[in-house]
């Protein structure tokens, strides 16, 4: 019967680690897809003659494509925060100035001197 159980929960974390690889690729995909389109963009009007107000366009495009770019390497952190909860009990762990208080040790409070009989 023990086996089962351990089959099934084995499933379970397999299923969980496929659903956050999938959402991983997922974001990784749209997120560097605007990065990608720029670039084969730029390399196409490169020779074309642009007035001021699109090259702003194009300074304004570029700068989503950066934010993009960036929220896909921050990306990452944020799915396995939301995902694992191995994962977000060993980051709060690693931070112990921020824990809430809930998870916080209990300290007692022990004598400075023990007295001896």
């Amino acid at each position: 019967m023990r086996r089962c159980g351990i089959a099934h929960k084995y499933k379970v974390k397999i299923k969980d680690f496929q659903r956050m690889v999938f959402t991983h690729l997922m974001c990784f995909i749209l997120l560097t897809m605007p990065s990608a389109i720029h670039k084969l963009y730029n390399s196409v009007t490169i020779y074309h003659s642009k007035d001021l107000l699109r090259r702003e366009w194009e300074k304004l495009c570029l700068c989503i494509v950066c934010v993009l770019w960036f929220a896909n390497d921050a990306s990452g952190f944020y799915i396995y925060s939301l995902s694992s909860k191995k994962f977000r009990r060993e980051f709060l762990a690693s931070i112990p100035r921020f824990k809430p208080y809930w998870l916080k040790e209990k300290r007692r409070y022990l004598p400075r001197f023990i007295a001896v009989n």
